[in-house]
């Protein structure tokens, strides 16, 4: 294989790269939570060069983010730390893309390169001039010079290795005599990260925080069906969002999925062979301040799998039990506070950009890590002295599945007359012209693509998926399923009124106790008309008095269960609309003063310490009065 140090005038004849991975050394030892402190590497006498103190200078002037194929000027700087030993003879440069397999041995866009690098070594400055030509395709890209002796040993500036302190750099022997023992003494190198987005600086473009429109309380129904078996399957799913969550350190927006059955979205029966068993919550970065990535990106930290609810009677409205053998953790690289070398501007797993423009194609390759109980187990023998909680924010460096993503902004246009498999289907809130994003994963031996038909203030109004399908720019043809928008919910304050079974006014809103009576209610259209049927929990807050024409006293916010007021979860899940509600024959008569809003649901509590760190005070509806009697 190729030595990633080559040097432009000798041909190495050595059978393994700089870069195998062979395993994490047993001289990594995790000290506490989410930092691994190392034990002080022999340094050896091996390697007497590296790199200087700040030895990589962009002189054509440094930049947050370059444009796609810009030209840089560079110096890098070299230095001999033992005047007897042997001399620095060559510096030479390769880049890698931030986000994959640094270790990789793979022939792919993932591996190091040194191609539209040029420039030359001056042994009298021990400094190396040139230019890159950054690579046209977005996103980050590690620069990491070579520091090569006269006597072959050399230092590898690759921050991928995990022997102690070698995010600083590598020892290695260029010869084929294998002198020194791989991936165990470290060095002085250096590396930077460099960004390429064509859209970092562009003023215009899709405003994908619009497109999405997540926030707290926020919500989502579709309508489907699958055609993966031979009689499509009808289904419903719902997507909500959360309170923003704490987990490891990082702030995240929770999007949760259910549905109505195992065809609906999130992994669907049927697509890509899957048992349709799961629904999920996808913990994202949602344009957010504060971490490494660009608060420009939206991109998705971590997924959680939980039991679908089979024996559920109303599976929609229940999120399950979590699921531990799923996980799964979209971090870059690990923990180690000492490999911060990537994510300088995107967000991991990336789901949006804003300032993409009509066309824009984003592609990248994921690196993953698995947070099931299996590989718990593992760092559970690693590492006896920490919970499972740490554990599961202290997950080694692994390559899942070697995936692509790949995404596409395009305009498009909606009809309740678009023909799948030779039917129409006829349901959905919203025809029209919109942006449609494309989405294209692959992995191991497979694929998936999903269409995302979206509308600024609004949200997602229709997905398309499929298993297997190309990548073109074009609609996917023959979907393992659709589902389009049906209700939703997108802030403001609920209108509620009481029926009778048959949907008919409720006289006087009294209902005689053992009596039965419906809830209807509506949430704002994105014209401030309550046209649209509500669908999930509601809180309430209401008193009890002798008539509705008797006033509760005054409610004090700080202080909901005060004066007679009382504030919970309404325990009956809306499903487009209304409720029905049976009351028990022995309730106490008077008149309910009540207002409802949507509740909002927090993180379930599971073993990783996710906790949820905001409060929302979503407005409450209009006051309502049910006498009982």
């Amino acid at each position: 294989m190729r030595e990633l140090v080559k040097d432009k005038k000798t041909v190495l004849k050595i059978a393994t790269s700089l870069f195998l991975f062979v395993g994490l050394l047993t001289s990594v030892v995790l000290v506490q939570q989410n930092q691994d402190i190392r034990e002080h590497a022999q340094t050896g006498s091996v390697v007497t060069v590296g790199c200087q103190d700040n030895g990589i200078t962009i002189t054509s002037g440094e930049k947050k983010f370059y444009s796609p194929g810009e030209r840089i000027n560079l110096t890098i700087r070299g230095k001999e730390f033992n005047s007897s030993a042997p001399k620095l003879t060559n510096i030479v440069l390769w880049y890698a893309p931030a986000n994959g397999n640094l270790r990789t041995t793979a022939t792919s866009a993932e591996n190091w390169k040194n191609t539209n690098i040029t420039g030359s070594y001056n042994a009298s400055t021990k400094s190396w001039t040139g230019t890159w030509v950054l690579p046209t395709e977005d996103g980050e890209y590690i620069l990491a010079p070579n520091f090569i002796q006269s006597d072959n040993y050399a230092c590898s500036s690759n921050p991928g290795y995990l022997c102690p302190d070698c995010h600083t750099g590598y020892q290695f022997d260029r010869s084929s005599a294998q002198r020194i023992p791989r991936e165990t003494y470290s060095c002085k190198g250096c590396h930077k990260t460099f960004v390429v987005s064509r859209t970092a600086s562009n003023p215009g473009g899709y405003d994908m925080k619009s497109y999405y429109n997540f926030s707290p309380g926020y919500n989502w129904v579709y309508k489907g069906y699958n055609f993966t078996e031979s009689t499509p399957q009808e289904f419903y799913s719902y997507f909500s969002i959360e309170e923003k969550s704490s987990i490891c350190g990082h702030t995240v927006l929770p999007l949760r999925f259910t549905k109505s059955n195992l065809y609906g979205h999130w992994g669907p029966k049927g697509h890509n062979r899957l048992a349709g068993v799961y629904n999920q919550r996808h913990l994202l970065t949602y344009f957010q301040s504060g971490e490494r990535w660009s608060d420009r990106t939206l991109g998705l930290l971590f997924h959680k799998s939980y039991n679908f609810p089979s024996t559920s009677t109303n599976p929609i409205s229940e999120l399950g039990v979590y699921n531990p053998i799923d996980g799964l953790s979209l971090r870059h690289f690990s923990e180690d506070t000492n490999r911060n070398f990537q994510n300088n501007y995107f967000s991991p797993y990336l789901w949006g950009e804003n300032g993409a423009t009509e066309g824009y194609e984003y592609s990248q390759t994921n690196i993953a890590y698995v947070n099931s109980l299996t590989k718990l187990a593992t760092l559970r023998e690693k590492y006896p002295k920490l919970t499972d909680q740490q554990l599961f924010c202290k997950l080694d460096y692994e390559m899942s599945g070697n995936g692509a993503w790949r995404m596409a902004y395009l305009s498009d246009n909606l009809s309740n007359t678009d023909n799948y498999g030779g039917k129409v289907f006829n349901y959905g809130l919203y025809t029209g012209s919109l942006m449609r994003l494309r989405v294209y994963e692959s992995w191991g031996g497979g694929s998936t693509r999903e269409d995302l038909f979206m509308v600024p203030n609004l949200g997602i109004v229709r997905m398309d998926k499929k298993g297997g399908a190309s990548q073109d720019t074009g609609r996917i043809t023959n979907p393992d399923y659709i589902m389009s928008l049906v209700s939703y919910y997108i802030g403001g304050d609920l209108k509620i009124n009481f029926t009778d079974l048959n949907s008919n006014p409720l006289p006087s809103n009294r209902v005689a106790r053992g009596g039965s009576y419906k809830i209807k209610v509506k949430s704002k259209d994105r014209q401030g008309n309550f046209t649209v049927p509500y669908s999930g929990w509601l809180e309430v807050r209401r008193c009890i008095t002798s008539s509705p024409s008797i006033e509760c006293a005054p409610y004090d916010p700080a202080n909901p269960t005060a004066n007679g007021w009382a504030a919970f979860k309404w325990g009956r899940w809306v499903w487009l609309g209304e409720a029905t509600e049976t009351l028990s024959s022995s309730i106490a008569v008077g008149t309910r003063h009540a207002y409802y809003r949507p509740f909002i649901n927090t993180a379930p509590g599971d073993y990783t310490g996710e906790v949820s760190i905001s409060k929302t005070e979503l407005p409450w509806g209009n006051e309502t009065h049910l006498t009982i009697y």
